[in-house]
């Protein structure tokens, strides 16, 4: 946290309001001080992705909790987006617009012209409350993550706690020209004049500091602090798409364990349906099969039964009475007598 360089008196109500204080939702709450007041503006041009806002506590005593919210976490990165600031000390609040949005403006820009950047319905909401004494020593105690997750939970409470919370929305410009609040460059630039200036920058050898005058040592500390802001920027934007393919890679594969599970509940309705179908056909089968051998049977009788019938009275006239020679001798005999 940055300390405020001066310290100016207490102001009142309407005077908080109209420097861009956080107004009350009801009750005491308490207040900050933001700048810029009335809306962020980032340049989709150049250099132009960064956007700083300033929050003061202007109160005395008491220390005010912060949290930062937007409508497009996924396009905005805000660091810190929550904390506490001790009285009268301010605090900055860095907000990113990730690459790979500022590059899709500024494509729609080239083509579409100033309309495509007009009606911007992204927006920022600054909430704050005051942060109780214990809160406060146990805050300073811990370290940098629990101290984030302490304070999530109490921002998770409802109502922060039984506290009343201060609002404050701010809305989004973007812009084509070198207009942002504060200036950062995209994620290529940044990597190649990082790589540039570390390069081509002479490396100040402790001969060189003590020969330096204080406007140079001045000047050397302002182009490392530079450089040091670039190289922030620049890993913040690879953090945000580093975040986004995560993101996507994990939509894409419940995408395909869905379309997997789907595709093996078809396979198996389609294996037992067929399963039913073979077996149906296997039992309708053996019963036409059962039905056309007994049928046949019956025919065969039948045939066999006329069969017989015709053919009984013809075998019985093909047989003949056996000839009896001895008694045909005795009438010949007897009619030569006579």
């Amino acid at each position: 946290m940055s300390t405020d360089p001066s310290v100016p008196p207490a102001i009142s109500p309407a005077a908080a309001a109209a420097a861009g204080a956080v107004a009350p939702s009801g009750g005491a709450a308490a207040s900050l001080e933001i700048t810029p007041d009335d809306a962020l503006t980032f340049s989709v041009r150049g250099t132009g992705s960064k956007c700083v806002m300033t929050l003061r506590n202007p109160d005395e005593e008491g220390h005010v909790a912060f949290k930062v919210k937007t409508t497009q976490p996924r396009r905005y990165l805000v660091r810190p987006n929550q904390g506490l600031i001790p009285p009268r000390k301010s605090e900055e609040v860095t907000i990113l617009l990730v690459d790979k949005d500022r590059a899709a403006l500024l494509r729609d820009f080239d083509q579409i012209g100033p309309p495509a950047l007009e009606g911007c319905k992204d927006k920022f909401l600054v909430q704050c409350c005051h942060a109780p004494l214990k809160f406060v020593s146990d805050h300073a105690s811990k370290s940098g993550r629990e101290a984030g997750e302490a304070l999530t939970a109490m921002w998770g409470a409802s109502g922060a706690g039984g506290r009343t919370v201060s609002n404050k929305k701010l809305q989004v410009r973007h812009v084509a020209g070198e207009g942002g609040t504060s200036a950062t460059p995209s994620v290529g630039v940044a990597a190649d004049r990082v790589k540039v200036e570390i390069g081509s920058a002479p490396v100040a050898s402790p001969e060189n500091i003590s020969a330096m005058s204080s406007d140079q040592m001045l000047t050397e500390v302002t182009q490392l602090r530079k450089k040091y802001d670039e190289l922030v920027a620049f890993s913040v934007n690879l953090t945000a798409e580093r975040d986004i393919l995560n993101n996507t890679l994990e939509q894409t594969k419940r995408d395909l364990n869905r379309e997997q599970a789907a595709r093996m509940s078809d396979e198996r309705s389609g294996d037992s349906s067929a399963r039913r179908y073979i077996s149906k056909g296997a039992k309708s089968g053996s019963n036409t099969s059962k039905k056309f051998g007994m049928l046949h049977l019956g025919i065969a009788a039948v045939l066999f039964f006329f069969v017989g019938r015709m053919m009984g009275p013809r075998s019985q006239e093909c047989v003949l009475p056996p000839v009896q020679t001895n008694t045909v001798e005795t009438v010949e005999t007897v009619t030569e007598e006579l």
